[in-house]
């Protein structure tokens, strides 16, 4: 009975829900789902800590996965309860691109995303000794 109700609600969601942008992770999160969208892209990888980016991209109801790899188990399991979110357990790395690398492997593994697919990658990324946030398109290797 749930499950059809959740079903028929599901259905009657658009593609991308209209939220209000209050800050620079809003935007991001918002361009994020965006160029998922546009692209055809097969998910929304997130490499979060906190879990705070996964539920600004989950805000906007893609109709697409959101696959959140976060190291922290708490954080897994508070994560498990946004929309669309899976989350995915990941030592994370000093370099954000062996995180992100560790994170691809895992999703390929558990069968989520297959090679040559394309996805859009929510993280930070090294830049003159520090890190910034950023939204690519990736392909699986």
């Amino acid at each position: 009975r749930v499950l059809k109700e959740t079903e028929h609600h599901h259905s009657l969601l658009q593609p991308m829900q209209e939220a209000i942008i209050r800050g620079q992770r809003d935007a991001r999160a918002e361009a994020a789902v965006k160029l998922a969208i546009s692209t055809k892209a097969a998910a929304i990888f997130v490499i979060t800590k906190s879990g705070k980016t996964a539920e600004e991209v989950s805000r906007f109801r893609p109709s697409l996965p959101i696959i959140a790899f976060t190291p922290n188990e708490r954080v897994q399991r508070c994560l498990a309860l946004s929309y669309g979110v899976t989350p995915l357990l990941v030592p994370f790395a000093e370099d954000p691109e062996e995180t992100v690398n560790e994170a691809f492997e895992l999703a390929k593994k558990m069968g989520i995303v297959k090679k040559d697919q394309q996805c859009v990658l929510v993280s930070d990324a090294r830049a003159h000794n520090q890190n910034v946030g950023t939204v690519q398109i990736r392909s699986i290797a």
